[in-house]
C-alpha cells in the first residue's frame, strides 16, 4: 500500500521469477526516465495464500502511519478534517 505516484509519468513492471526454489513476483514502479521510484514490492505464494495477512508487512511505513492517523479521526496527510467532515459538504473552503 502506497500513495499514488503523481510526480511524473510512470509505468509499473511486474517481473515473475520462477528460477529459484520459491516463485516470486517483483513489482516496481518507474518514472519517465526509467528510474524506480520506490523499493520493489516482492510477493511469494505464501503472501497470497488464503488467510495470509501480509498487506501490513508489505506496506510502506509512512502509509501505515497515515492510515492509523485516519482511523483515529485525524487527517490522513496530517491535516485535521473540518468539523462535520465527511457528512457535511464543503465548497470554496467553507
Amino acid at each position: 500500500m502506497r500513495d499514488v505516484w503523481t510526480r511524473s509519468v510512470n509505468v509499473g513492471l511486474m517481473r515473475f521469477d520462477l528460477t529459484g526454489d520459491t516463485p516470486t513476483l517483483i513489482y516496481t514502479l518507474h518514472d519517465d526516465l526509467g528510474e524506480a521510484v520506490w523499493d520493489p514490492l516482492v510477493l511469494t505464494p505464501d503472501d497470497l495464500a488464503n488467510g495470509a495477512r501480509t498487506w501490513d508487512s508489505k506496506s510502506d511505513p509512512v502509509e501505515l502511519e497515515r492510515l492509523e492517523r485516519f482511523r483515529r479521526g485525524e487527517g490522513y496527510y496530517g491535516f485535521d478534517p473540518p468539523e462535520g467532515w465527511p457528512d457535511t459538504p464543503y465548497y470554496d473552503g467553507k
